[in-house]
């Protein structure tokens, strides 16, 4: 009895296995198995393929433009910030707004407009900027915000923006909009 369980405490310390043990605790026997793509001499045929090519370049695109709010006026008017290539789908990862209004002044929001398959109605990104203090040298009020996201914009579409605000003073000031993305390969 302690010879049965020495033997077994070994084996199966050291891992022994063998192939046909599932099936033998199963009760079934072992199943032979016959290899069809041999040779002549029973050897197992291999084929090599070599190298998959694999496009691995990625197509960067980041764009920026400014835009302006009017004296007086609540929106900025839309901006074409980029227009997508045939054949391309872009692949939008991060928007930016930024910009600094009177300090009476609020920066509401910042709308990306893309299309993608739908005509007529397009894909909006809203954007809420932050206020992240003043600017000490003309008092006014920094707006901005940095927003990771994933939209798409089809071939031959444009990517287009534009901003609200609200407050008292509403005096002429620019404002920035920008993406960071990547081209695909339309399907």
């Amino acid at each position: 009895m302690m010879n049965r369980l020495f033997v077994l405490l070994a084996c199966t310390g050291l891992g022994v296995v063998t192939a046909s043990e599932p099936a033998r605790a199963q009760g079934r026997p072992a199943a032979p198995v016959q290899e069809l793509n041999v040779d002549a001499h029973g050897n197992i045929r291999v084929h090599e393929q070599g190298t998959a090519s694999v496009k691995s370049v990625i197509e960067p695109v980041q764009k920026s433009t400014f835009s302006s709010f009017a004296t007086g006026e609540r929106f900025t008017d839309e901006v074409t910030l980029y227009t997508v290539p045939a054949g391309k789908v872009l692949v939008i990862d991060a928007v930016t707004v930024s910009s600094v209004l009177s300090p009476s002044d609020r920066l509401f929001d910042a709308t990306f407009n893309v299309m993608l398959d739908d005509p007529i109605l397009p894909f909006e990104i809203r954007v809420q900027p932050a206020a992240e203090g003043v600017f000490t040298s003309t008092n006014g009020n920094v707006f901005s915000k940095t927003q990771a996201i994933t939209a798409y914009a089809g071939p031959g579409t444009a990517v287009t923006a534009r901003a609200s605000r609200d407050g008292t003073s509403l005096s002429g000031t620019a404002i920035l909009f920008g993406f960071a993305g990547h081209l695909v390969d339309a399907q």
